[in-house]
């Protein structure tokens, strides 16, 4: 059973796309971002960033990321967007790691 305070990730963009909106919302939001993306983020801002998400040791995309601290986000957490343009494999794989 999930709780109310969790952090959860899903596909927020039709899966056939190529272009994938990933979002995260929760307290563990910026932490779980900052294991994958690379430039480091800064808690407690609000941005716009450029950069790669790791995936693994041999996959690395590039993607945007769209970053809303609580409470200024629609859940009223911590929200993340990653914007990357990629196929379904590496989605799932994505997801995988979250």
């Amino acid at each position: 059973m999930y709780e109310l305070n969790d952090t959860i990730a899903a596909i927020s963009s039709p899966t056939s796309a190529q272009r994938v909106i990933l979002r995260i919302t929760g307290p563990d939001t910026v932490e779980l971002c900052s294991q994958i993306f690379d430039p480091p983020l800064s808690a407690g801002n609000s941005s716009v960033a450029a950069g790669r998400v790791t995936i693994d040791d041999e996959l690395e995309l590039d993607a945007n990321l769209y970053l809303f601290c609580a409470p200024h986000s629609y859940t009223g957490d911590d929200t993340a967007e990653f914007h990357l343009y990629t196929n379904p494999s590496a989605t799932k794989s994505l997801m995988s790691a979250f």
